[in-house]
């Protein structure tokens, strides 16, 4: 690690070959998930991870985890190897698919408790009231989602829908 092109600056972080392999998967796992955000502040951020991530692979080989990196020759860049890429979008939509069945039937619960009722109505309801509609809610769309998936989800007077 005494490398002339590898000058550290800051202070040093010791890491065996778990933690690096750890922190690489991290670091690209972060990237992944947020490489579509436009907005500056992210964009900042996204710059520096990416710059820090770029950086750190330079050390694959000092932790014998050449696997986990790719390098293009042309432009001296180094990237994830196709099987890191693939476990780590494994383990993306994975998550996606569990996050995006409790977002919905929370949203889903959320709207059916406010519809239909005024702001004195659910004001007057009481927390316990809301927490058990809620609840009710959850278990309904779980169920429902858990057997059918989105096949019945419709949008109302939708043009482009048949039955």
């Amino acid at each position: 690690m005494n490398d002339q092109n590898h000058q550290p600056s800051g202070i040093p972080i010791y890491l065996n070959k778990k933690e690096y392999r750890a922190l690489i998967r991290i670091l690209f796992k972060h990237i992944l998930m947020f490489s579509n955000l436009t907005d500056q502040q992210t964009s900042k951020e996204f710059e520096r991870i990416n710059s820090m991530a770029e950086r750190l692979l330079k050390y694959a080989n000092d932790f014998a985890s050449e696997d986990l990196v790719a390098h293009d020759v042309s432009t001296g860049t180094n990237f994830p190897s196709n099987e890191l890429y693939r476990e780590i979008i494994t383990q993306i939509n994975a998550y996606d698919e569990v996050n995006f069945w409790e977002e919905l039937t929370q949203r889903l619960s959320e709207r059916d408790l406010v519809k239909g009722r005024s702001f004195e109505e659910l004001n007057e309801s009481g927390m316990e009231n809301h927490r058990q509609i809620l609840e009710d809610r959850l278990v309904f769309y779980t169920d429902h989602f858990g057997e059918h998936g989105v096949e019945n989800l419709y949008i109302i007077n939708d043009p482009h829908h048949s039955d």
